[in-house]
């Protein structure tokens, strides 16, 4: 487990120096998790990761999973219809292409909603558009958060995040 004393802060992100450049520093090892506290929500758990899609991840509440074949934290935005096991996090801020940077992986944060549900709804990915999460039912199990309000389709809300990233 990771601690705020560690010299970084889940908003901490290295960037390339140009566009295709893949020269980002690595401040921390790969699936580093950082616990931060989160006031009266408990607390938070970042998990360190490599952006590894083909653009830069910069819409917030997007839901990140492992790149095709990685055994280490690279992330793509999450494929459509995918299973829960593949989910890593959800960005919370923006990193670059190449970049590195924490996404959360359990705590209160924001997410972005598929087609739209209610509060209390169980998550999993969605199947419309990449990145995005759809409530699921009694039989697509395992979820990977929790919705603690309405969310209208396209929108973002909040949501209590559990991957296992």
């Amino acid at each position: 487990m990771g601690f705020t004393a560690a010299g970084i802060s889940p908003t901490t992100v290295t960037s390339e120096s140009s566009a295709g450049a893949d020269d980002a520093s690595q401040l921390a090892p790969l699936g580093f998790v950082l616990t931060v506290p989160d006031g009266d929500n408990g607390s938070q758990e970042w998990i360190y990761v490599k952006n590894t899609d083909a653009a830069d991840m910069n819409v917030v509440g997007t839901v990140v999973g492992r790149a095709a074949g990685s055994a280490t934290y690279q992330v793509i935005t999450c494929p459509v219809s995918e299973t829960t096991a593949r989910v890593v996090g959800v960005v919370q801020h923006t990193i670059g292409r190449n970049g590195f940077g924490f996404v959360l992986r359990k705590g209160v944060g924001t997410i972005l909603c598929d087609t739209g549900f209610s509060a209390n709804s169980g998550l999993i990915v969605g199947n419309g558009t990449p990145g995005r999460a759809d409530a699921g039912t009694a039989l697509t199990s395992p979820t990977f958060a929790y919705s603690l309000a309405a969310i209208a389709t396209g929108e973002t809300g909040s949501a209590f995040i559990n991957c296992k990233g």
